[in-house]
């Protein structure tokens, strides 16, 4: 097992494709290949605008209603669910949390 990647503040910033505040509004870890959070942006520092919806993981431990600042790369596709019959967001687009978490 190794640690989690150490990074410096500027270069999470200067890396990053959002930097935001973000409330966790709902997560699915039944109907995607790993945990999906959708966020609503309270605070955006980069990247996109405050009141937009962020779709974001893999990170198993978010709690539902909380506020995080995140990190995140844009993936270059969307994230599809594992079958079409109970997806709940359905393909989104869909940021990643640096090491995953």
């Amino acid at each position: 097992m190794t640690e989690p990647g150490v990074y410096k503040i500027s270069e999470l910033f200067n890396s990053a494709d959002v930097v935001a505040l973000v409330r966790i509004v709902s997560g699915d870890t039944e109907n995607y290949d790993h945990t999906v959070y959708k966020g609503e942006v309270i605070q955006s520092f980069k990247g996109m605008p405050r009141g937009a919806t962020v779709y974001f993981g893999p990170f198993v431990g978010n709690k539902l209603g909380w506020e995080y600042v995140l990190f995140l790369h844009n993936a270059t596709k969307p994230i599809t669910p594992k079958t079409t019959a109970t997806s709940s967001y359905g393909a989104v687009p869909y940021s990643e949390v640096f090491d995953e978490g």
